[in-house]
């Protein structure tokens, strides 16, 4: 089996990066513990990032131990990008144009391959 060089490594993320029209911020995950000693979530920005938002991406993909997961959507994303199970899809920009911002939940791991991330989300009101 031939392996890509690093040319065109290079350029299939290019090619990724150049079809992405939306743009998306990573948001990151932190427990903290109220004053009551209850647990909650709190979410980090990251930077802004292209993004290919694909409501069409969802569906149910395969999840632990035979179970099946359902995803609102499928989200590309460049893959220098750092993402895990546990953080948040900030939706700010679609088709190159402000939008009002759609937050979505990773609910499973990242799909990493040679040109980008692929991440499948629900969508969660904020």
């Amino acid at each position: 089996m031939k392996h890509f060089t690093s040319a065109e490594l290079a350029a299939l993320r290019a090619a990724q990066e150049s079809a992405m029209q939306d743009v998306c911020l990573v948001q990151s995950r932190t427990l903290v513990t109220t004053d009551l000693g209850y647990p909650t979530e709190t979410w980090s920005d990251g930077v802004l990032v292209p993004c290919g938002f694909d409501p069409s991406g969802g569906g149910e993909i395969p999840g632990p131990e035979h179970a099946m997961i359902t995803a609102d959507a499928a989200v590309r994303l460049p893959g220098v990008t750092v993402i895990g199970i546990h953080d948040r899809i900030k939706l700010t920009t679609r088709y190159g144009e402000p939008m009002t911002p759609a937050y979505y939940d990773v609910v499973a791991p990242p799909e990493i391959g040679p040109s980008g991330v692929v991440v499948r989300v629900n969508r969660v009101e904020v």
